[in-house]
């Protein structure tokens, strides 16, 4: 090198030339960087996030308010899925009414619901709030699924209604079993004055009599005046049978306590809920119950758990059917297009189901979806399985 010559692009046009490409490749790099950015903040803006919605009606409030916990169970799996990444990569939403136990206010809020929402499918609670859907849901093609709906008439003449709860058959045979084992042969029934309670009466007294004993059967309300003259009027059987739902079973419960009966008290699964089964009255009464309230019962033992830590309370039988009637809508349309009449196909082609109340098998074209109930007896306010 020469002293005092520039070396070659050190003169004066070669430095401008580096210095114009260092200014072009910063101006560049600006113009990406903005250009994703910009990317990024109108897509935060605008793009809308895929949602599939699930209608619910359910009785927060009024006289079957003890369903409302149907809610927290669905809440916990449509949380859970949602985490795995939704149904079909879209975000499970419900769409939560308080039908407010009036069967009138649940039909104008499936009607607000079909304006407003058009979800996928519809789950209510309670047998009065849920029968009143069923014309609707067979008006609008969209199914329905009744939870803790006790009475089946009319499901299976439908095409888009479906109910998620024991049959009458599933709610005698346990108490059928222990009355065998306990030589009872005169049995007096409490029946609620509504389906479940005419059906279960007919199934016990047909029973009895084919074994050869004898069924007497007495009509309740929960509004009568004098409920233990009832019980009085059963009082020379052997066991008497509670026929009822979630309310009548614990009035129908106190009268006979307070009527100093003797003989073996029996209930229906209603009467498995913790809210019964801690009450005095209930000691010593058989039920037929679902696996839930077992400890010994594993697949439901970290569930129970989960539940307990976020809601602050144990889980019900009725919070377990909401968390499977959400997984169940979830397996069903597992990588199927997400509308009605798919829904409807797949709940009407049978399958078969782990729920985690037990294994649930449908046959194709049934619209009785039902879990099993086992033997057990309330033991220092607690269920113990026989």
């Amino acid at each position: 090198m020469v002293l005092g010559k520039p070396e070659k692009g050190e003169g004066p046009r070669g430095g401008a030339a580096l210095r114009s490409l260092r200014t072009y490749r910063v101006a560049i790099l600006a113009v990406v960087v903005s250009v994703i950015l910009l990317a990024a903040y109108f897509q935060g803006v605008f793009t809308v996030e895929q949602t599939v919605k699930i209608g619910v009606i359910a009785p927060l409030t009024g006289s079957s308010s003890h369903l409302a916990d149907i809610v927290d169970g669905m809440n916990l799996a449509a949380d859970k899925l949602n985490k795995w990444g939704g149904l079909n990569g879209a975000i499970i939403e419900l769409v939560v009414r308080d039908s407010g136990s009036d069967p009138n206010v649940s039909v104008a809020l499936f009607e607000e619901l079909e304006a407003n929402e058009h979800p996928l499918i519809y789950v209510s609670a309670a047998c009065s709030c849920t029968r009143p859907l069923i014309p609707l849901a067979e008006e609008y093609q969209v199914p329905l699924v009744g939870i803790a709906t006790a009475n089946a008439i009319g499901f299976e003449q439908t095409d888009w209604s479906f109910r998620y709860y024991p049959g009458t058959e599933k709610e005698t045979a346990p108490a059928l079993s222990i009355m065998e084992s306990l030589n009872i042969t005169t049995l007096g029934i409490m029946r609620s004055d509504n389906v479940m309670g005419a059906e279960i009466a007919e199934n016990l007294s047909v029973a009895m009599e084919s074994s050869g004993g004898t069924a007497e059967v007495v009509d309740y309300c929960c509004k009568d005046e004098n409920i233990t003259s009832k019980v009085d009027m059963l009082a020379e059987n052997q066991a008497i049978y509670i026929a009822a739902d979630f309310k009548a079973t614990k009035v129908g419960l106190l009268a006979i306590r307070e009527s100093n009966y003797s003989g073996y008290v029996f209930g229906a699964s209603p009467a498995s809920s913790p809210e019964i089964t801690s009450m005095p009255e209930a000691e010593g009464m058989y039920v037929s119950a679902p696996a839930i309230y077992n400890p010994n019962y594993l697949p439901a033992q970290d569930l129970k758990e989960e539940f307990q830590q976020l809601y602050g309370y144990n889980m019900t039988h009725y919070a377990v059917s909401g968390y499977d009637a959400v997984n169940l809508i979830y397996g069903l349309m597992k990588d199927k297009e997400l509308t009605r009449d798919v829904m409807r196909e797949q709940l009407h082609g049978g399958f078969s189901y782990a729920s985690v109340l037990g294994p649930v098998v449908v046959a194709p074209g049934s619209h009785d979806i039902q879990y099993d109930l086992l033997r057990a007896q309330v033991v220092e306010g607690r269920l113990w399985y026989l």
